[in-house]
């Protein structure tokens, strides 16, 4: 637990996130009441913006979206100071797998309260993660998602650009090992995840926690509009594992290869291409959280 009076943060602003340009006020008026003293950067990268300050810091707070703070990655960890969140994007699919309020005051709240959780932090080729990664139909629908789209339909855009990206996808091959065993699939996507949310409305699984040291790999076997409508339904309460139609495991290492390179999006960003090599890390980072997110309540193992 972090004492707020005289702690000093470092506040990271993203304008171009969906929310990013909107008045923080309300949030920097709960650090002034709290006595916190706030540096502020706006439209810098995180690592940048620690690079600036000679100053100690007692937290870095990142105001922005799922790829703000993947884009982030890197520099907060090795910076290993604990990290709050004002979420500013479209999905937020981080910010809902620590139970973080969506309301800006509310979830600077959070951040004075000081109860943190030590989360894992994906790595595909070298290329960190929070959320998910995705070969196929998920990294392919992204290119829809255009900030007209994204300002329209706000979270509900991921599953319009779903529906355009199918029509025009076809299967493909791909050999696939977890864990030193190895099979192989004919599919239209694959999805590796780390944390709980993917795409503002679909769950990695239905018991999935960024914090239980497991990637879990989905991918889809048909390229019926049918069934898919079926899966993509089930995807929304993280029970498409259940379907015949996805092959699902889970695991700490990662290999995917496949005929021909593939784009590999991660939290939104395009990384690089297939062949893909996923491990995680554990423990990367320690997040203000709720008190009630913490494992097993207040009294869990991140308790001071």
């Amino acid at each position: 637990m972090l004492d707020p009076p005289g702690m000093r943060l470092l506040l990271v602003v993203n304008p171009q996130a969906r929310n990013g340009s909107s008045p923080l006020d309300e949030a920097l008026e709960v650090f002034e009441r709290a006595g916190i003293d706030v540096v502020q950067e706006r439209g810098r990268p995180v690592s940048d913006a620690l690079l600036r300050d000679a100053q100690p810091l007692d937290a870095v707070v990142v105001a922005g979206g799922d790829g703000t703070i993947h884009d982030a990655a890197p520099a907060l960890v090795r910076a290993a100071l604990p990290v709050g969140i004002l979420p500013c994007g479209t999905a937020n699919d981080l910010a809902r797998a620590l139970r973080l309020p969506l309301d800006l005051r509310a979830a600077a709240e959070v951040i004075v309260q000081g109860a943190t959780r030590s989360i894992d932090v994906g790595d595909v080729n070298g290329e960190l993660f929070f959320n998910v990664a995705h070969v196929g139909l998920g990294a392919e629908l992204a290119d829809q998602l255009h900030g007209d789209l994204k300002r329209r339909f706000g979270a509900f855009s991921y599953a319009v650009a779903a529906a355009k990206t199918v029509r025009r996808l076809r299967p493909f091959r791909a050999t696939v090992t977890i864990d030193g065993e190895t099979f192989e699939l004919r599919t239209l996507g694959i999805t590796v995840g780390n944390g709980r949310y993917f795409g503002g409305a679909g769950l990695v699984s239905h018991d999935a926690e960024i914090d239980d040291g497991k990637l879990r790999f989905f991918a889809l076997e048909t390229a019926n509009p049918l069934r898919l409508v079926g899966i993509m339904a089930r995807v929304v309460v993280g029970r498409h594992h259940d379907s015949p139609k996805v092959r699902s495991r889970w695991g700490r290492n990662i290999e995917i290869r496949t005929r021909r390179p593939m784009r590999i999006r991660t939290d939104g960003q395009v990384v690089g291409v297939t062949p893909a090599r996923f491990t995680v890390h554990l423990d990367a980072l320690r997040c203000f959280v709720p008190p009630e997110a913490r494992p097993n309540g207040p009294d869990g193992p991140d308790a001071p």
